[in-house]
């Protein structure tokens, strides 16, 4: 199973970010790093950490900044439901 996390709107855009429930069960010790879905021609890198996977398999909030594209970033609000 798979989530899928939907970006902030910035510059008429948003994008997605999927954690499988796998990597929250057993975080990678490296944690991850991907690019989110591609919109308006291009993607973004988000990184998250080992901790941050578990906080967030644990029921807490983790909000992280994308990488810097096309003149702007974006924000993810990761949150279990």
């Amino acid at each position: 199973m798979t989530l899928t996390f939907t970006s902030s709107a910035v510059q008429n855009h948003t994008h997605t970010f999927q954690i499988t429930m796998t990597e929250l069960a057993s975080p990678p010790a490296n944690g991850i790093d991907r690019e989110t879905s591609q919109d308006a021609g291009h993607t973004h890198a988000v990184a998250l950490s080992a901790g941050e996977l578990q906080a967030i398999a644990n029921g807490q909030t983790i909000t992280k900044t994308t990488s810097l594209v096309s003149g702007h970033t974006h924000q993810f609000t990761f949150v279990k439901s």
